[in-house]
């Protein structure tokens, strides 16, 4: 194999790991589905929040899933950001919930212990996360690198010789 097909080839394989990162698609839907989440969870929210009592707390727990998740999944219409990216946010959506009936409603310590451990294990798989996708993409930009290394390293020592 020539070098230069050798190259194009690394160039190629690396250029599409790094797009079918990037990739994402526009159609209306697809970047407003999430305003059914967020909406109700929004209005769950305001509707506590105008005259908050404890006695109406229990509304805190579906506002703050439905408005975590509604703001994950708009997120996830972010290029680069997909499921992959997003998945230990799902995790906050029970725990905003949980903090928010600890903090404003009935101040149960359970309530603070099931937010807190549901951020603990978000954090911890974001550490986890973060760690595994830069592999990823440095594996793809190093195989562009490397591919126009090998096409142009001909070019490069002609150069030099003048």
């Amino acid at each position: 194999m020539s070098r230069s097909v050798f190259g194009a080839i690394l160039v190629l394989i690396g250029a599409a790991v790094i797009f079918n990162r990037v990739a994402f698609s526009l159609s209306p839907f697809h970047l407003l589905w999430p305003m059914w989440l967020l909406v109700p969870g929004l209005a769950l929210q305001v509707a506590f929040f105008v005259r908050p009592r404890p006695n109406r707390s229990n509304m805190l727990m579906p506002a703050g899933i439905l408005t975590v998740l509604g703001i994950v999944f708009f997120l996830e219409r972010i290029p680069l950001l997909d499921r992959l990216v997003t998945w230990p946010l799902v995790m906050l959506a029970p725990a905003a919930g949980f903090l928010e009936m600890y903090f404003f409603g009935h101040r149960e310590f359970r309530y603070f212990v099931s937010g807190a451990v549901l951020v603990i294990i978000a954090v911890v798989a974001y550490v986890n996360l973060f760690l595994m996708l830069n592999g990823a993409l440095l594996i793809g930009a190093a195989f562009v690198i490397i591919g126009l290394y090998v096409l142009l390293r001909p070019v490069l020592k002609s150069e030099r010789k003048r």
